[in-house]
């Protein structure tokens, strides 16, 4: 497109460059603006949204491609990191501790909003009686459902209805065993 407004204009000899000769120069080559999907992305560290020039072009087109433009950061963010500098802590809001932003899921890390970020330990509590870690989000205080809703003596389960929990029936045997008393 620019090639053919240069030769137009007769400006050709002056601001053609080849791709080679641009990066010993020093030239950062522009992308056409139709190529990107969106008009800002929002960078997976600071959570700001930037447009496509404060991003390395490869690496916003190779997520573009892979529908993961959501992983992008940001040329200042990547600075940072490769320099060592450790990104601000966030504080999560359960358990109030200010924590690195890797100990929150990548879920959480997409979100702009810092008031709902919640960290793995509290996002996957362990169970309060016996202490086996959930392996799906859950409330605090966490019970398990093989504490919830302890077998019968035998090996029987027990009914997963709110009567027969712990708290509601602490005993609970099945009609076998009731039978054989």
């Amino acid at each position: 497109m620019k090639l053919e407004i240069w030769t137009r204009n007769r400006d050709l000899t002056k601001k053609a460059t080849c791709q080679k000769c641009s990066v010993v120069k020093g030239c950062r080559i522009q992308a056409e603006r139709e190529a990107w999907k969106q008009e800002s992305y929002s960078c997976s560290t600071c959570h700001e949204q930037k447009a496509p020039k404060h991003y390395e072009y490869t690496m916003l087109r190779k997520l573009e491609k892979a529908d993961q433009a959501y992983m992008a950061q940001c040329e200042a963010c990547t600075q940072l990191t490769t320099q060592g500098q450790a990104l601000p802590k966030v504080q999560c809001v359960l358990c109030n501790k200010k924590k690195a932003r890797g100990e929150f899921s990548l879920s959480r890390q997409r979100c702009n909003n810092f008031k709902t970020w919640v960290c793995i330990q509290c996002d996957f509590p362990a169970c309060d009686l016996c202490h086996v870690v959930a392996d799906k989000p859950e409330k605090i205080p966490y019970v398990c459902q093989s504490c919830l809703y302890p077998p019968c003596a035998c090996g029987e389960k027990r009914p997963q209805k709110k009567k027969y929990k712990v708290s509601e029936l602490s005993a609970w045997t099945c009609r076998k065993c009731r039978k054989a008393l």
